[in-house]
């Protein structure tokens, strides 16, 4: 799947040695698709645009399941591994869990802290824990497994403001990609994280 500038969301067949676009275009949004996010089993496709789009893939021909309300702007998306919680992280600074059933998703309690538009969201192993970058160049760290979740750990400032996180396989380091080109990583110990020596070249 592929979202572009040219506000379509796109299927393609990538099994034979030339790739090709299958069947039509899977949806037009109103604006630019600012990112996607698949469910593990493959049966729902979220879609972040102008609004939060979700698209039933779970037939044989893709359910339009329309706008889900409330998301301000998605900018970043992630389903948690069992597929039942979608994180959306939004340009008003919000951090949104939504539990997706049926081929809705209904809102739960917003995770506030940063200031400016969240840019990237990932998900330590496990998925219990999240972390969020945003261009109030902070990076944020949830505890999922909490009722309600809480912030792990305190606001690190970093240098720049930052677009994507994302975990090592292993759950032990961060990295995030900077919009100045650098990508800054961080140790992981318990609740607190120490920042390591940035990666430079781009």
């Amino acid at each position: 799947f592929s979202g572009s500038v040219d506000k379509t969301v796109r299927q393609w067949d990538v099994s034979s040695p030339e790739p090709r676009e299958r069947g039509p275009v899977l949806k037009q949004t109103p604006i630019d698709v600012h990112a996607l996010a698949l469910t593990p089993d493959g049966r729902l496709l979220a879609v972040a645009s102008r609004e939060l789009f979700l698209l039933d893939l779970s037939g044989s021909t893709p359910v339009d399941r329309g706008v889900v309300h409330g998301a301000h702007n998605p900018r970043a998306l992630i389903f948690t591994p069992d597929g039942k919680t979608l994180i959306t992280g939004g340009s008003d600074g919000v951090v949104r869990l939504w539990t997706v059933a049926d081929g809705k998703a209904m809102a739960r309690t917003p995770l506030k802290g940063h200031t400016q538009v969240v840019h990237g969201v990932a998900l330590g192993p496990g998925g219990k824990t999240l972390a969020s970058a945003s261009a109030d160049r902070s990076l944020r760290l949830w505890d999922l497994e909490s009722k309600p979740p809480r912030e792990r750990s305190p606001l690190r400032d970093s240098s720049g403001e930052l677009l994507r996180v994302a975990f090592t396989p292993d759950g032990t380091t961060l990295a995030g990609a900077g919009a100045d080109g650098k990508v800054r990583l961080w140790s992981l110990a318990g609740d607190h994280f120490r920042e390591k020596s940035p990666l430079r070249g781009h």
